[in-house]
């Protein structure tokens, strides 16, 4: 009985890797149950995704402090007894290494990135229940050593396993699907030059630094028409404190850049872009970079601590 947690299934690299896990698992062989700890009723997510053989669990958690919702996270396992839990994200591994105490079963959590802005008090949480772990899940080798330092686990602790991407899948969409069909599914029936950008809209992703960016790479163009040639789409949701479609208008470029929001048909995107780019702060193993270059997009990125 396997018990697979995340903090929520909203649209995100993570969401995305996690109902693939469970889509590729061999469910007569295992029993599988999802569990998710907090509720976005307003944004989309990744709930329909998951098979309809799979049970959900969603705790509703409205906080650290909300005693009901850590008594139905005990309640819960307590009457499921998994063997295994693979549990991903700060909130999410925190609770069920404490509840491990309770309910023995041999947990596994996932570092998903290089979390250098995590406070003083959440790495002392990880380095204080680091041990209740079976094994720390680290998605790249540079992750993994950042996650040894910074939990100070011993270096078997803590394994690598790279995110993984469908290849095929996307060989197989590229047969089926031309560019002129995804273009035109969008709206762009002239011969413009479409840059993408995929990923939630957070600090961490820095969508500020992109607008800013592409409205100086606007600028560089003296022929106002081949200005108006270049497109930004931003596939994403989130909660940033200003509004990046103010910050478009701000920068003077909002008729240049296309909000898509929380998009779970990702690849017509890709298919209809001819470069991807990426502004992140911090990233661990990006979904939507591998993705980008299975398409054949050239890739622009900063360089990611």
């Amino acid at each position: 009985r396997v018990l697979i947690a995340i903090n929520d299934l909203m649209i995100g690299g993570a969401q995305k890797l996690m109902v693939d896990l469970i889509k590729r698992m061999d469910r007569e062989r295992f029993e599988i149950h999802l569990v998710t700890i907090f509720e976005f009723p307003d944004r989309k997510d990744f709930y329909s995704e998951v098979p309809t053989d799979v049970q959900i669990h969603r705790l509703a958690f409205h906080g650290a402090y909300d005693f009901r919702a850590w008594r139905r996270a005990d309640s819960l396992l307590r009457s499921l007894r998994p063997d295994v839990v693979l549990s991903n994200l700060f909130f999410c591994n925190t609770v069920f290494r404490l509840l491990r105490v309770r309910s023995k079963y041999e947990i596994y959590t996932v570092e998903h990135n290089t979390y250098t802005n995590k406070f003083g008090w959440q790495i002392l949480i990880d380095r204080l229940l680091a041990r209740f772990s079976k094994k720390v899940i680290a998605v790249s080798d540079e992750v993994r050593q950042f996650t040894i330092n910074q939990q100070r686990l011993r270096p078997e602790r803590c394994i690598t396993i790279t995110n993984g991407i469908d290849v095929e899948a996307i060989k197989q969409f590229c047969q089926e699907v031309s560019r002129d069909e995804a273009r035109t599914r969008f709206g762009i029936v002239d011969e413009k030059a479409v840059f993408l950008n995929v990923g939630r809209l957070s600090p961490q992703k820095d969508q500020a630094l992109l607008l800013r960016g592409f409205s100086r790479f606007l600028s560089s163009f003296d022929d106002i028409e081949e200005r108006k040639r270049q497109k930004l789409m931003i596939a994403g949701a989130g909660g940033l404190l200003q509004s990046p479609e103010q910050m478009a208008r701000d920068e003077g470029i909002s008729e240049q850049v296309d909000f898509r929001g929380a998009v779970r048909e990702i690849f017509w995107l890709y298919r209809a872009a001819d470069v991807c780019i990426f502004t992140s702060v911090i990233e661990g193993f990006s979904l939507a970079q591998a993705e980008a270059l299975v398409f054949g997009l050239p890739v622009i990125t900063t360089k990611t601590s």
